[in-house]
């Protein structure tokens, strides 16, 4: 029986063989596949292959293997592949662009399935003619007198490198006239100059190399009266500025905000813009962060 099990790897020399028996007591294999390689890579498409374990830990002939393969946020992918003399290999088809998969195989004989290789990844190619689909939770963070701030996260399906957002937003029975922030980076903007106590609705489209995506369903927000601001559901009293910082403040009539962008970063964007000062206007480059608030560079 100890010949019989040995010369049903199919990879030993036996000298002198003598005697062949049925290996039906023969175990699943003990070791995974090795050599375990990424293949080509397309847009919805990724390719594996692999060699049999190693001579001695098969269990007997190969039949067949069993695949998994699973991306983030999503429940694995299983399926069976036909064996070949060297080893397997498969293309796994449907899959998301631009997107990062684990792949891992395991043996099968005729008496079970042995223990699964270690993961390798490979992703697959970003989307040349496929838009994303819409922003996720789309909602107000905060509201004033002037402001909103908004918050999205990212599409399920991005479909490549998503280069920006646009927001686009109108005051309430007045669809047709719609107003539109581009290139905004980040998952956070604040949309600022708008009119006291109106109602505004909003919507934002995720857009790649591949073109623009589709926009969210629109969301509502009001504006608020005379310096009270809601955030997040809490609503806080507007104290002012100290006495010694008064002269200081510059009020919202008197900021322009430019839509020229000077540069951007991971915490938010530069526009061009001035502030009118006594009459005058002085240019300025205005500094748009993600944590709701404004600075003023004075050039």
């Amino acid at each position: 029986m100890e010949y019989a099990l040995t010369n049903k790897d199919n990879c030993q020399c036996i000298n002198q063989p003598t005697y062949i028996s049925p290996c039906d007591m023969c175990p699943a294999p003990t070791r995974p596949p090795h050599f375990v390689t990424p293949g080509s890579q397309a847009e919805r498409s990724l390719a594996f292959s692999w060699s049999l374990p190693a001579c001695g830990s098969r269990g007997g002939d190969i039949t067949g293997y069993v695949y998994r393969l699973s991306t983030s946020g999503a429940a694995p992918m299983t399926g069976q592949t036909t064996a070949s003399p060297s080893g397997g290999a498969v293309t796994i088809d449907g899959l998301t662009p631009f997107t990062l998969y684990s792949f891992n195989i395991a043996a099968q004989t005729n008496n079970g399935t042995g223990p699964y290789s270690a993961a390798i990844t490979s992703r697959t190619l970003e989307a040349v003619s496929t838009e994303p689909t819409v922003p996720l939770d789309v909602r107000v963070l905060s509201t004033d007198d002037r402001s909103v701030s908004l918050g999205w996260s990212k599409p399920d399906r991005p479909n490549g490198r998503i280069t920006h957002y646009n927001v686009r937003y109108w005051r309430s029975g007045e669809i047709g006239i719609k107003q539109t922030d581009t290139n905004v980076v980040g998952l956070v903007h604040r949309i600022l100059g708008l009119e006291v106590d109106v109602t505004y609705h909003f919507q934002v489209q995720a857009v790649t190399s591949a073109g623009q995506g589709y926009w969210s369903e629109p969301i509502e927000a009001t504006t608020t009266i005379g310096g009270v601001v809601n955030t997040d559901g809490q609503i806080y009293e507007d104290v002012g500025l100290p006495i010694w910082a008064r002269k200081l403040e510059i009020k919202w009539e008197n900021l322009i905000i430019d839509d020229e962008i000077l540069g951007k970063g991971n915490f938010g964007e530069v526009r061009a813009g001035g502030v009118r000062i006594g009459g005058q206007v002085t240019k300025a480059a205005i500094k748009t962060l993600k944590v709701n608030c404004v600075s003023l560079v004075f050039q």
